[in-house]
């Protein structure tokens, strides 16, 4: 059995529709996963059409603790703001349950963006610096919360009149001109990228993505070399990076990202499956690209939406 938990869709929390009908999308696809090959137990914040024969949980906290008694599987998906994916995490931990995600440790490291940086010296990456009323970095920065995921709470700094607006602790960090691309990858024994994404956004809003593109060999080794400077991090991993003239990187996110929404569709993978496999060390299939799929974030009435939350839709076409 798995234990499935996606924070936004398990709890009755009122979260913007917008960051709920990402969860949504990132619930339903492993839900539709797992459920090919294990059975999957969870519970839901409030009555959703796609998951009729879960039980709404008045208390998630008390369900999310009784799921994890059985010592089964377990995939945590959650944000990292206010510690909480590494609070959810001990827990599981602590109930002795088999992750199929990254363990404490490497969640205490990429959920905090300075610890993040610290501990990837080794790469390409813009300076980085805490925000204590002064800076040694030159204009514009990219100011933004130490501990967050998205662009939550991100701003375009370009004068010192702005940058007396952000709050001490803040993340400041070098501006890169380029392209905003992800990468999603599966991490065990070996490390292996399975989708490089564009990141679409209007304005700060991440509203979709492209998916799969692939990068030259040195560039994508990179990005390998990246996650192995992490000790803890297991099971689907994101990172985000620029793409220009050379490749930054900007954040390590470990957990289920938005992308893996459409790895399906892209790729033909059962994603469920292959955390299984990573999990216990059994062999992978061979993964190749499918087609090109790009995932949509609209407002309004979404035809053939893979997901609907309020005024919110997930939409995944087939482009290429």
């Amino acid at each position: 059995m798995v234990f499935l938990f996606e924070y936004a869709t398990c709890t009755r929390e009122a979260l913007p529709a917008s960051i709920a009908v990402e969860g949504l999308a990132m619930f339903r696809a492993l839900y539709d996963s797992f459920s090919k090959v294990e059975k999957v137990a969870s519970f839901t914040g409030r009555a959703l059409p796609y998951f009729p024969e879960l039980p709404c949980a008045e208390n998630w906290e008390e369900s999310f603790e009784a799921m994890l008694e059985g010592g089964e599987h377990a995939l945590l998906i959650a944000p990292e703001s206010d510690n909480l994916l590494l609070n959810l995490t001990r827990k599981l931990e602590n109930a002795g349950a088999k992750n199929l995600g990254s363990a404490s440790q490497g969640v205490a490291i990429a959920g905090d963006k300075y610890r993040c940086y610290r501990a990837l010296s080794g790469v390409n990456q813009p300076k980085t610096e805490i925000f204590r009323g002064t800076t040694t970095l030159d204009f514009p920065l990219v100011a933004k919360p130490r501990l967050g995921e998205g662009c939550e709470g991100l701003r375009i700094i370009t004068s010192e009149e702005e940058l007396a607006e952000v709050p001490q602790g803040y993340l400041l960090q070098e501006y890169v001109e380029g392209r905003a691309m992800s990468a999603s990858l599966i991490v065990g024994d070996e490390v292996r990228v399975l989708s490089v994404n564009t990141q679409e956004f209007n304005g700060n809003s991440y509203v979709g993505a492209e998916l799969p593109l692939s990068l030259d060999a040195e560039m994508e080794e990179e990005i390998i070399k990246t996650v192995e400077s992490i000790p803890g991090l297991a099971g689907y991993v994101g990172v985000d990076f620029v793409l220009g003239e050379e490749l930054w990187i900007i954040e390590v996110n470990p957990r289920i990202t938005t992308p893996a929404a459409a790895l399906h569709e892209a790729l033909g993978i059962n994603l469920g499956e292959l955390l299984l496999r990573n999990y216990y060390r059994e062999a992978m299939p061979e993964i190749k690209r499918r087609r090109k799929v790009r995932l949509e974030k609209v407002y309004g009435s979404a035809e053939n939406a893979f997901v609907s939350v309020g005024e919110a839709s997930i939409v995944i076409r087939v482009i290429g």
